[in-house]
Parts: structure tokens; C-alpha cells; sequence
């Protein structure tokens, strides 16, 4: 939906593999949690008034796929002008996540999602390695056998194993002890896995917060070792793990986002902003 300022909000709905229903005019109000911790990323998502077909969708079984994307655009031009709406979220629906309410003249779907949750689940695994084998081998066989496709495995240092291993426990745990044993960390986003080093980032361009550029929402926060928490017009390509720039008064540097989270309505004169904590890099 292009609302105020041009905001536009797509929001999808369907079974995964399949195309799906998409809706770009209805008012959608959302919350999604992102982090490079070992929890799923989260949305919170609003639908207003959605048609009894869109409701169907909603509560089928399995469990359904829902998707946001959000963007800018010109309201004054047809179809919203060049602002095209880019994915924050995607995932499923958790179960008993969907529910309606009244709110005056207003049917609102209230859902719950989550990114990739079977790869948080209790999911066990059963990995033998006879021989020398790496530990970034052992992290993307487990990421193959969760199905998830690689964003990047760096394991540093990537130690080696030199009599092989077996492993016949729940993926998460062995992830988990794989990255303390590191200093590393994991998370899937978007429906990607990925392992990285502690306070390194992500490939990519580091976006640019300012409040000279006018992106820069208030003043940054100071936080423990170094880190900073700062609040922005909402960038859709802000992701746990990607590098941003800040320039303020109080505060400039590289930061390593740790968690980012993204809120808004569209079009309704509230916030529609990207909330970014972040540590140093190395």
C-alpha cells in the first residue's frame, strides 16, 4: 500500500513453493525481529480488513508462508514511482500464530511467523566424518541436511579434526558448540544459513545513517564495549551481520549490526523505521 510519504507495503501469502497471493492495498502494520544470536528472526504482522479468500489462505494447513517487502515511492505517480518494494521477511507462520480481532469497523489478522523455525527445532542430526574433516565441512554438511542454502560459512580458526567425528545430536546444539568453540556465530536469514566470526561483516556495501543525509532518526545511543543503538528511516537491506556507517554529532563510525528490526504501518503517519544495534567490528 503507497501511503504517506510513499510508503509501500507488500504483503504475501501462501505455501511454500508456490507463488502465492499477493496484496499491495490493504493496511499492513509489522514488527520483525532480526539477530545473530541462535533464535529464529520473528514478525509480528497486522493485516486490516483482508478478504475471506486472504483469511482461508491464512489458516490453511501446513503451515502457511507469509512474506513482507517494503519500499519508497512517489504517492503522485502512478503504480507508486520507482521506490520497489524489497523483502525484509519471510517464513511461517507458527502454529496457533494467526487469529482474528475486531477493532471498531476493522478485521484485523494478528500473525505470528517465524524465519526458517525448523532449523531451531529440535531437528537431530546423524553425521559421520571417518577421516580428517574441517570444521567448516562438519557446519555445511549440517546446513545441507536442514535443507537451508548457504550465505557464507567462514569458521575461523577452522580447526581441524583429524581422526573425523560423528554426530548424532540436535543441529542446533552442535552449531552452538561449534561456535563457541570459535568464537563465531550463526543464524538464518531469509531462509539462508550462515556462519560467521564474531564482529566480522557480512560482505557488502555499509549503508550510510546521517543526520546530515536526514536518514538518522534522533541520536544514537552509546552502548557496552564500544556498540552503539541508532534509529533510521526504514533500509530494507539492513540484515544482522552487515556493516552500516553512522554520522552524528556524538557519534561516527563502522558498527557490525547484531539486531535490527524493522516497524511500520503503511501508509498511517507513524514510524516506519529500521532500529539497529551494533558492536565493532573484530
Amino acid at each position: 500500500m503507497a501511503g504517506v510519504f510513499g510508503r509501500r507495503v507488500k504483503f504475501s501469502v501462501g505455501q511454500a513453493g508456490q507463488a502465492g497471493l499477493q496484496l499491495a492495498d490493504l493496511r499492513v502494520a509489522f514488527r520483525v525481529a532480526m539477530s545473530t544470536g541462535r533464535n529464529p528472526h520473528t514478525a509480528s504482522i497486522r493485516v486490516y480488513n483482508a478478504a475471506p479468500s486472504t483469511l482461508a489462505l491464512l489458516d490453511a494447513g501446513p503451515l502457511p508462508t507469509v512474506g513482507l517487502a517494503v519500499g519508497y515511492g512517489d504517492p503522485l505517480v502512478p503504480g507508486g514511482g520507482p521506490g520497489i518494494p524489497r523483502s525484509i521477511f519471510l517464513g511461517e507462520i507458527v502454529r496457533d500464530g494467526m487469529r482474528i480481532e475486531k477493532a471498531g469497523p476493522d478485521s484485523i489478522a494478528e500473525i505470528e511467523a517465524a524465519d526458517s523455525p525448523g532449523a531451531y527445532q529440535l531437528n537431530r542430526i546423524a553425521l559421520t566424518f571417518p577421516t580428517t574433516v574441517t570444521m567448516s565441512a562438519v557446519v555445511g554438511a549440517i546446513a545441507a541436511q536442514l535443507a537451508l542454502p548457504i550465505g557464507l560459512i567462514s569458521v575461523v580458526p577452522d580447526v581441524t579434526l583429524a581422526q573425523g567425528a560423528t554426530f548424532h545430536a540436535e543441529a542446533r546444539d552442535v552449531l552452538d558448540r561449534i561456535a563457541d568453540s570459535v568464537g563465531g556465530d550463526w543464524w538464518v536469514s531469509d531462509g539462508v544459513f550462515y556462519f560467521s566470526p564474531k564482529g566480522v561483516p557480512l560482505p557488502g556495501i555499509a549503508p550510510l545513517f546521517s543526520a546530515k543525509q536526514g536518514n538518522l532518526v534522533g541520536s544514537p545511543i552509546k552502548k557496552d564495549r564500544g556498540g552503539v543503538e541508532i534509529v533510521g528511516l526504514l533500509d530494507a537491506d539492513m540484515r544482522p551481520g552487515k556493516s552500516f556507517v553512522v554520522e552524528s554529532s556524538t557519534i561516527n563510525g563502522v558498527y557490525v549490526a547484531t539486531n535490527v528490526e524493522f516497524n511500520g504501518d503503511s501508509g498511517f503517519d507513524v514510524p516506519f523505521y529500521v532500529k539497529i544495534t551494533g558492536k565493532l567490528p573484530g
